[in-house]
């Protein structure tokens, strides 16, 4: 999927989706063309995580995925403090789930390689003893 800039005053319709002016939109790349290099082009501005709070629900829930798990942890706080959303308070906190759970085997094979590792060293030195 490419993503595009509608840069003009009219809603746009590409591919049977509907881009509203001054927004972007998601099209299938074969149909992309030159859009691509026109959404390359448009300087985006960053945006506090207090500034995208400020939206709809249906806006800020894409953009969680990829939120680092410091931005994440600002959305929970700001969010718990102000709106208390329930549907943005539990995809934070499914997002961070799925990332502890996809982390402890990852952290579990370290530590079992560090294990193996260490029997091989113990086991290695009454031998050169």
């Amino acid at each position: 999927m490419a993503t595009i800039y509608n840069d003009t005053p009219n809603n746009r319709y590409i591919g049977g989706r509907c881009i509203p002016p001054g927004e972007f939109g998601e099209i299938p790349d074969e149909l992309a063309g030159d859009a691509i290099a026109v959404a390359d082009q448009i300087p985006i501005e960053p945006v506090s995580i207090a500034q995208l709070l400020e939206g709809l629900v249906r806006d800020i829930q894409p953009l969680l995925g990829a939120m680092s798990d410091d931005e994440l942890a600002e959305v929970k706080r700001l969010e718990t403090a102000g709106q208390a959303r329930k549907r943005i308070l539990a995809e934070v906190e499914e997002i961070q789930a799925q990332r502890l759970a996809s982390a402890e085997p990852a952290e579990a094979a370290v530590e079992s390689a560090q294990a193996d590792q260490a029997a091989d060293e113990v086991q290695a030195e009454p031998a050169a003893a």
